[in-house]
């Protein structure tokens, strides 16, 4: 695979699981407080 293509990769999925990471952080207090 090219090096340039696998660092795209790993860069989309960083940004993905940062994402989610921040969305479960922000709904989970919401949801509690409820």
């Amino acid at each position: 695979m090219n090096k340039k293509v696998l660092g795209i990769v790993a860069g989309v999925a960083i940004l993905a699981i940062a994402a989610y990471a921040c969305y479960m952080y922000v709904l989970m207090p919401a949801s509690m407080m409820k």
